[in-house]
């Protein structure tokens, strides 16, 4: 499923910070790297930085949801 994206500002920090995250928890890189996309992209949907970043039990639902799709795809 593809972002409806309204504004790309902080989508960089965004992935930056989820990587490191996932990283720090334990998660592998593939992994990783899957969940920092899709928060990043989820991070496009709305307007500005900050604002528009998921709150972990937010992610954590759409990430259930959601991871299948994001980790299959080649990385």
């Amino acid at each position: 499923q593809k972002a409806r994206v309204v504004d790309t500002t902080g989508a960089g920090d965004a992935f930056v910070g989820s990587f490191a995250q996932a990283i720090a928890t334990g998660l592998e890189m593939r992994q990783a790297i899957g969940r920092a996309t899709l928060y990043a992209a989820l991070s496009t949907e709305q307007l500005g930085a900050q604002a528009a970043y998921l709150e972990a039990a937010a992610f954590a639902k759409v990430w259930r949801r959601r991871r299948a799709q994001v980790v299959s795809r080649r990385i």
